[in-house]
């Protein structure tokens, strides 16, 4: 998704009704930290895909050839944090004590971030 895409929607989510403000304040959140992301990667080359023999292997331009050319970046692209949505949230509350609470919304924010 590209920068430009990334801040519209993010300035669409700013504009919503406080109605879903717990949800969308994870997604405006999310939408941030992927932008931030954006903003220090810097592409340094292009992987471009050539056939040969029926064979498909890579090679690395300074500029794309096509649509298809995979950027190449100085570090890997990050995946965003995902925050708990408001029904996970609660079914944490559930828990007997701190301890089972604590250990409830570490292992559901592992599952959706790993």
């Amino acid at each position: 998704m590209s920068r430009k895409i990334m801040q519209q929607a993010l300035e669409a989510l700013e504009t919503l009704d406080a109605g879903d403000s717990y949800k969308t304040h994870n997604a405006a959140t999310a939408l941030r930290q992927a932008i931030a992301q954006a903003e220090k990667q810097e592409i340094v080359a292009f992987r471009h895909w050539i056939k040969v023999d029926n064979e498909m292997f890579p090679q690395l331009t300074l500029m794309p050839r096509t649509d298809k050319d995979e950027p190449l970046y100085t570090a890997p692209p990050r995946k965003p944090w995902v925050g708990l949505t408001e029904d996970e949230v609660f079914s944490c509350f559930a828990m007997p004590n701190m301890f089972a609470l604590a250990h409830a919304v570490e292992i559901k924010l592992k599952d959706k971030n790993t």
